[in-house]
């Protein structure tokens, strides 16, 4: 039931990070778009869609960072029950 448990919270993280990498990849492609001005609007609005990419990108890599630890955390967790239950 445990090593269950822990197979759901793998697939889990993995699909999030999945997301999260599907997510920087978009805001990449809309920052190019935007940095090369194929995206119809005034300029003022214009670098403030450049300032919010850039920062979903942050924010997306923050969190691609915290999921990598986590699933090293899950990881070491597994290894520790592993131990636990045959030492027992």
């Amino acid at each position: 039931m445990i090593f269950f448990l822990q197979d759901q919270d793998h697939l889990s993280l993995n699909l999030s990070l999945a997301e999260k990498t599907n997510l920087i990849s978009e805001l990449e492609t809309q920052n190019e778009m935007l940095r090369s001005g194929s995206v119809n609007s005034s300029s003022g609005v214009n670098e403030e869609l450049v300032a919010a990419c850039e920062s979903d990108k942050v924010a997306a890599s923050r969190a691609m960072a915290q999921n990598e630890q986590l699933k090293e955390q899950l990881q070491e967790l597994q290894m520790a029950v592993i131990k636990q239950v045959g030492s027992e």
